[in-house]
């Protein structure tokens, strides 16, 4: 009769819905590993915008320097990374060399 009590408890046991498996140690939870996910997502997405915005002002400064100083138009794309983010120093420089010019004088 113990015999039968003990496989009734262990029958029951197995009809009860089970919880989700819980993440072993050092294994993140699926919310933490959504939030990773998300982080890595918007790091992403902000390294894309920041090369659009480089390869644009790259190509800006380009046509600046072929309108003129064509010599200089191989160093557009140096310039540009050394000025990535900085587009009112980069334009306060070309005004003090280029008589008041800077990348607004080129049509957009």
């Amino acid at each position: 009769s113990v015999l039968l009590g003990a496989e009734r408890a262990a029958s029951a046991a197995r009809a009860l819905p089970r919880p989700p498996p819980q993440a072993g140690p050092g294994q993140p939870q699926r919310a933490e590993l959504s939030a990773t996910e998300g982080v890595a997502a918007s790091a992403a997405a902000a390294a894309e915008a920041r090369r659009k915005e480089g390869a644009a002002l790259k190509n800006r400064l380009w046509a600046f320097y072929m309108k003129h100083n064509p010599d200089k138009a191989d160093d557009a794309e140096k310039v540009s990374r050394l000025f990535a983010g900085r587009d009112a120093d980069l334009n306060e420089r070309l005004r003090a060399r280029y008589n008041g010019l800077d990348l607004s004088s080129l049509p957009r």
